[in-house]
C-alpha cells in the first residue's frame, strides 16, 4: 500500500510518495495536502517526489493534470521529481511531459 510523507524544504513544499504503486486515494490525499500549503502557508513551490513509483495510470495522470492547474492558479509551481525512467516514458508517450515540469530520476 502506498502512502506518502510531507516536508518542507528551502520553502518547497516536498510530497514524498513510498510506494511502488499509486492510486486514486493516495494521490487526492498529497494534493489536498500541498493545496493547503499553497492555500495557507504562501509556498509557492510544491514538489512531487516519485522516486519509488514503478508504474502510474490513467486515473494518476489526471490527478496530476489536476493539482498542476490549482497549484498554478494559486501562484504556484509544481514539479514532479525522481521519476523513473518507465514511469517518465508514459509522461512522454501522453505528451504531458509539454506540460507538467518533470525531473527524472538520476542514473548514477
Amino acid at each position: 500500500m502506498s502512502h506518502h510523507q510531507a516536508e518542507t524544504v528551502h520553502k518547497v513544499a516536498i510530497v514524498t510518495f513510498k510506494g511502488r504503486n499509486l492510486n486514486e486515494a493516495n494521490v487526492q490525499a498529497a494534493a489536498d495536502q500541498l493545496l493547503q500549503l499553497v492555500a495557507e502557508q504562501g509556498r509557492a513551490q510544491v514538489e512531487l517526489d516519485l522516486g519509488d513509483l514503478e508504474a502510474i495510470g490513467g486515473v494518476e495522470l489526471a490527478k496530476f493534470v489536476a493539482l498542476h492547474k490549482k497549484v498554478r492558479t494559486a501562484g504556484g509551481r509544481l514539479t514532479l521529481s525522481n521519476v523513473a525512467p518507465l514511469v517518465y516514458e508514459v509522461f512522454q508517450i501522453t505528451g504531458l511531459n509539454a506540460l507538467l515540469d518533470i525531473r527524472p530520476k538520476e542514473v548514477a
